[in-house]
């Protein structure tokens, strides 16, 4: 396992692992990051904040997820104060590509751990999803959940939710994940929201 798992309790770690089994993740250094994925990364880093440049140091985390079929995930961490209102969240990114380092998707988890309202207490959740229409019906958009759903519970410690606000394909991911009884959903005022099952 990773160099990472030292800082990572072991029950955690052993959630993560049966979660995302035959995988293998390593903590990198940024300069192991290839353009593409350092590039988007950086991109997002800036959004919502009165940063116009990059700020190296405001990345950390960096590791890479190699799957059985020679796809990879680039995962990194931001801690981010937003502009308009100073809230500040642990974001975790996560960009896909397959064997020949095509652009699968993206994905981001938020988490407030400040805030103790019942939206964001406890609750890591998924701020985007995104998979290219050339890798749709694939099942990686189905395995990006479960891969931040993994994250979130090694990074932070509880299950992934979904935010209110959800895009109509991420939906039918969610929904079809609760008819396999590894997610629920739940109302949050008057709109749904999923999350995984504790494990």
């Amino acid at each position: 396992m990773a160099e990472e798992a030292k800082d990572c309790p072991q029950d955690i770690l052993d959630i993560y692992n049966k979660l995302l089994p035959d995988t293998n993740i390593v903590k990198v250094d940024i300069s192991e990051i290839p353009k593409s994925p350092l590039n988007f990364f950086k991109n997002r880093s800036k959004l919502f904040t009165n940063n116009k440049e990059f700020i190296s140091d405001s990345l950390n985390s960096f590791c890479i997820i190699r799957y059985p079929d020679g796809s990879k995930s680039y995962v990194t961490t931001q801690t981010k104060t937003y502009s308009a209102n100073g809230d500040t969240e642990k974001l975790v990114y996560i960009y896909d590509q397959d064997g020949q380092n095509k652009q699968i998707g993206y994905g981001e988890i938020r988490y407030n751990e400040l805030r103790k309202d019942e939206y964001f207490k406890n609750k890591p959740f998924v701020g985007y999803t995104f998979t290219n229409e050339n890798f749709e019906k694939q099942g990686y958009g189905t395995r990006r959940l479960k891969t931040m759903n993994a994250l979130s519970l090694r990074m932070f410690g509880f299950p992934l939710h979904s935010d209110t606000l959800i895009g109509e394909k991420a939906e039918r991911i969610w929904q079809r994940l609760t008819e396999k009884g590894e997610t629920y959903s739940y109302l949050e005022g008057n709109k749904t929201r999923f999350a995984f099952k504790p494990r």
